[in-house]
């Protein structure tokens, strides 16, 4: 059974919401319990599997492209790992990195294909960042931060350059493989 890009965003959405009010609970009991390495850990793990995508896609290629698309996503790392480092103030800030990457790749597969899906994309979870932030100014143990605002929107960003770079160089890969008519060989 295949599940729909949409039915995917709409239990990531659930769960993000779901989790509002424990997921500061969660994050401060796990860095007080092994400390901040517990928590910064994972993400760093993440940028390093990252750091080999561009890696994997030239050995798939039957001849390395230009270095232009695997600059500009080595460059996007950089900025991801500055935003780790400098940015973010919070261990439970640093999920805003992950959390809202993947939010915005989410919601850019769901949309239908068309010129405006990357903007469409950034805007909505842009909008979610900020729907996420009004709801916690309701709850008890959360508040509303302007600055959470706009690093989701920052997170929602990378993961779209991201997934445009995963676009970008597959369709060059794709282009420079000789198409082989099934009567050739």
């Amino acid at each position: 059974m295949k599940i729909s890009a949409r039915a995917v965003l709409a239990f990531y959405l659930a769960a993000m919401f779901a989790t509002l009010p424990i997921l500061p609970i969660i994050v401060t009991g796990v860095k007080d319990r092994v400390g901040e390495s517990a928590v910064s850990a994972p993400l760093y793990a993440l940028l390093a599997v990252c750091l080999l995508l561009p890696l994997l896609r030239l050995a798939r290629s039957p001849r390395p492209p230009l270095p232009w698309p695997h600059l500009s996503y080595l460059l996007l790392l950089l900025g991801a790992l500055v935003a780790l480092r400098t940015l973010v103030s919070s261990p439970i800030g640093r999920v805003h990195l992950v959390e809202y990457g993947l939010l915005a790749i989410l919601v850019l597969r769901a949309l239908p294909a068309g010129v405006g899906r990357y903007p469409a994309a950034f805007a909505s979870a842009a909008a979610v960042g900020l729907l996420d932030e009004t709801v916690q100014h309701f709850l008890p143990n959360r508040v509303f931060d302007w600055y959470d605002v706009g690093l989701n929107a920052a997170a929602a960003l990378l993961g779209l350059l991201a997934a445009a770079w995963w676009t970008w160089t597959g369709a060059a890969a794709a282009a420079e493989r000789p198409e082989v008519s099934p009567g050739s060989e």
